[in-house]
């Protein structure tokens, strides 16, 4: 069985400071925040770039293909190493993650972010959340 599932994207969702900026992306299978792209400035990165050429997940006989790189790691297909996210996100613990993720899931559900359509990009002209409140 191969299913594709989309990942919605918002931009611009949470100021971390002046030129640092989180990006969600929401998952179509579980409806959580499955990714994150951490913006410096208005570079364009990797995951910008991504966000055009993979717009969903797939799921090919119970296995997910995003699932190595899952911050979800409450989802049943999800088959994260914390390596992954020590190199590239600086978290060196599981307990770390799902912190992490449950304080994104937090954002989720205040802001009401859910999955749409296949290619459509949420975006924020300014940040609704912030990371602390001298920020803003």
């Amino acid at each position: 069985m191969n299913k594709k599932y989309p990942i919605t994207w918002y931009k611009n969702v949470i100021k971390v400071t002046e030129n640092l900026v989180i990006d969600l992306g929401i998952c179509g299978y579980s409806g959580k925040v499955a990714f994150i792209d951490v913006r410096r400035g208005m570079k364009l990165t990797k995951e910008d770039l991504e966000y055009v050429t993979i717009p969903d997940i797939s799921i090919v006989n119970d296995k997910c293909l995003g699932g190595k790189y899952c911050f979800d790691i409450d989802c049943p297909l999800n088959e994260a190493n914390i390596n992954y996210f020590t190199e590239y996100y600086g978290i060196k613990t599981i307990d770390r993650l799902k912190e992490i993720h449950r304080l994104l899931e937090e954002a989720r559900e205040k802001l009401d972010l859910k999955p749409m359509e296949l290619g459509v990009l949420g975006k924020f002209d300014e940040p609704p959340l912030y990371l602390t409140p001298e920020d803003k």
